[in-house]
């Protein structure tokens, strides 16, 4: 995977990983069930009601609609605000996909992570795996200022661990620390839902993803398949831990 650290615009802000024939994967940081042989919590129960069992289709629907209030600057974590062109905090939002976002995100996709991809594993990304991804997990498009700016997938299993598979900006919203504020607060969520680990899949030979996800307080975990290292977070379930 390869990302671009949103605090370093010489790094990447991408997460996604390994998706496409059992090898490793996407330029972004973060893990991908498509090549992992995993599958995604299927989305065919995306109704909103409570339940005891949490399930990745639905509590993370039931927040998705919520998007972040008039606080999102504030309800989107990541230590100091970044400034606006009209000053203040920029605000960042996240609302839930739908197919009419499809073009975009296909067009983040190829701009942002296909090269990378090429590069690391010498074929072409396979854009319909990247899409089935996208259709199969929980998908939130990441808005700057009211504007779409990049995307994040992932999914919640049983057994409580979230795989962020997929963490996209286009390179005009790389470089400004958004890439962290979404994380801290996707993974404030997971806590809220009861998740007990996060998880991510970085190509073997991308330092700056690794990197990225280290400022974010993963660890290097079991290696499951070539050329790509798997990173987890441990998590304590229901315990809110501070915004700096």
């Amino acid at each position: 995977m390869a990302v671009k650290n949103s605090d370093n615009k010489n790094s990447t802000n991408k997460i996604l990983n390994p998706m496409t024939k059992g090898q490793g994967g996407v330029k972004p940081v973060l893990t991908n069930h498509a090549a992992s042989g995993k599958k995604p919590a299927p989305k065919k129960n995306r109704t909103r009601h409570t339940s005891t069992k949490r399930r990745h289709d639905v509590q993370v629907a039931s927040v998705d609609d919520a998007v972040m209030s008039q606080d999102a600057p504030t309800a989107l974590p990541g230590g100091a605000q970044t400034p606006s062109s009209q000053g203040g905090p920029t605000k960042i939002y996240l609302r839930s996909y739908t197919f009419e976002d499809e073009p975009v995100i296909s067009k983040l996709t190829q701009d942002e992570i296909s090269p990378v991809f090429k590069e690391s594993y010498g074929y072409d990304l396979e854009l319909m795996t990247v899409m089935n991804y996208v259709r199969s997990s929980q998908t939130r498009m990441i808005l700057v200022e009211d504007e779409v700016a990049g995307y994040i997938s992932y999914v919640l299993d049983d057994s409580g661990k979230m795989n962020i598979g997929a963490l996209v900006l286009a390179s005009a919203h790389q470089g400004k620390g958004y890439g962290t504020r979404i994380m801290k607060q996707i993974e404030q969520e997971a806590r809220s839902y009861g998740a007990v680990e996060l998880e991510v899949f970085i190509q073997e030979k991308n330092i700056r993803s690794q990197a990225f996800a280290k400022s974010l307080g993963f660890v290097e975990g079991p290696q499951v398949q070539p050329q790509t290292i798997v990173m987890v977070k441990p998590l304590q379930p229901g315990i809110a831990q501070p915004v700096n």
